[in-house]
Parts: structure tokens; sequence; C-alpha cells
């Protein structure tokens, strides 16, 4: 099917948005903490969360059996910096607060309980500006429902995310850490395989690939030290292996020549 581009996709209620804001405000009567991660992890919020499906409005398909919830999401990023890179990576693991990272990720994608996960097209400015509008509301909304300290720090965090500062070396990791975890899931569920469309498909492939070393790019001009940046390179070349691995070498040196 063909991505919709339009205002109205924007403003269309997400599957499982009124489901998530259900379960995230349930309980109106019982308190929410003042911890910021007592909040994150708070049942209701991890329900929430697990009701947004990602990958909707899009040209995949996701296959039967396969579903992948913005909970799933961000506790896989969470994974891949806490079991991959902190024990492996010392250089970039020195120049990132871990508790900042660890609250920028579980906060990345939380408007989406209430403004749902939308799609946009990629060279769609008017698209992008109006997401980022509807899910700056939706985090606001949210803040104003949580008590002091939580609403200022979480709503701190989600606001580094979206303005990812080209020095804020937290920020940049979740988002490179949003590209990784997303390609990888892509790849392991073969879903680039559902598009039916040859140039569609290499669109999406050169695409997701072109957006990641982007990220990488931007996040390696952050670092101060040379082993940091030595260990991106290396995260970044494994990175792309896998899309090779997969069977997309043509379409990654079709990127790379372009």
């Amino acid at each position: 099917m063909a991505v919709e581009t339009s205002v109205a996709f924007l403003e269309r209620t997400n599957i499982g948005t009124q489901a998530a804001f259900q379960e995230l405000f349930a309980y109106p009567d019982r308190p929410w903490s003042h911890d910021p991660f007592e909040v994150l992890y708070d049942e209701r919020n991890q329900r929430a969360m697990r009701q947004i499906i990602r990958w909707q409005g899009s040209n995949i398909e996701v296959p039967d059996g396969v579903q992948e919830t913005d909970w799933d999401h961000q506790i896989d990023m969470w994974d891949i910096f806490h079991e991959e890179i902190i024990p492996q990576y010392a250089g970039l693991r020195s120049e990132v607060d871990i508790d900042v990272v660890h609250g920028i990720i579980m906060t990345h994608d939380e408007a989406e309980i209430i403004a749902g996960d939308l799609w946009f097209g990629i060279n769609d400015p008017e698209l992008r500006k109006r997401k980022i509008h509807k899910e700056t509301v939706a985090a606001r909304y949210f803040r104003r429902q949580l008590p002091e300290p939580a609403g200022s720090t979480l709503f701190g965090y989600y606001e580094r995310y979206v303005a990812r500062d080209p020095k804020d070396k937290e920020a940049l990791l979740t988002k490179w850490l949003d590209c990784v975890q997303a390609n990888r899931f892509a790849l392991k569920h073969s879903l680039y395989a559902t598009i039916q469309d040859p140039e569609v498909r290499v669109v999406h492939i050169t695409g997701a690939a072109h957006e990641f070393l982007k990220w990488s790019n931007n996040f390696m001009r952050a670092f101060d030290s040379e082993e940091a940046k030595l260990d991106l390179q290396q995260l970044r070349d494994n990175e792309i292996q896998r899309f090779i691995d997969a069977g997309y070498g043509k379409e990654i040196f079709l990127m790379l020549e372009n």
C-alpha cells in the first residue's frame, strides 16, 4: 500500500492510541511517583506503551506473528546500550552520562501514547513540523499530570531528544540507537522483503542506512577523544555489515556511491 503523507493521516487517531491513553490514566486517584524512573517503569506507563504498535502507515507489512510496540523498541535500545556498548566500548562509554542516556531512551517516544506513532514522509518538512508539534503538545500534557521533579525531569529528557543539539552526546546517542534498533528489527524479521515494488524497497533500504550513517557522523563530531571516535567507527561498520550479511550489499554500495 502507498504511504499516506497527507495532513489527514497525521491528524487521524493512531491505532492503539485511545487504548494507550486509557491505560496511562486508568487510575485517576492513584498518584504518580515523584521519581522520574519510577514513573517510566510504572505498570500504567508500560501497558500504555505496549498499546502503540510500530511500523504502521508505511509500505512495510509486518508478517503475521511479528509485532513491535513502543515499549519493545525502547527496551531493546536500552539493552543494546547497556549490554553491548557499556561493557565493550570504554571510549564511548566514558563520554556519556549513563543515567541521562537511560532517561532519554525511555522518554523519546513517550508522547506517542497520546499522539500516536506518526509515520511521515522523509522529504516532507511540513509533515515533520506538524508531527513534532503534535508530539510536543502531547508531552506537555503528560508533564502536567506528573508531580515534580518527575514532570520537569522527564520533559527535559524529551526536549533534549527533540532538539538533538550537535554537542548533546546523550541525545545524539539515543537517536543513533533509535536507528540501530529499528534497522536490526527490520533485518531480523525480513521486513524489507515484504515491499513488493523493487524501487520502493531500494528507497527504504538505502534511506534507513543513510539515516543511520548521518546520525553516526553527527554523533562522532560530538566526541572529544580519539578512542571514542574509533569505538563509534567500529560500531558503525558492524551495523552496515548487518545489511550486507542480509543480502543488501548492492543497495548499500549504491547508497555509498551517491
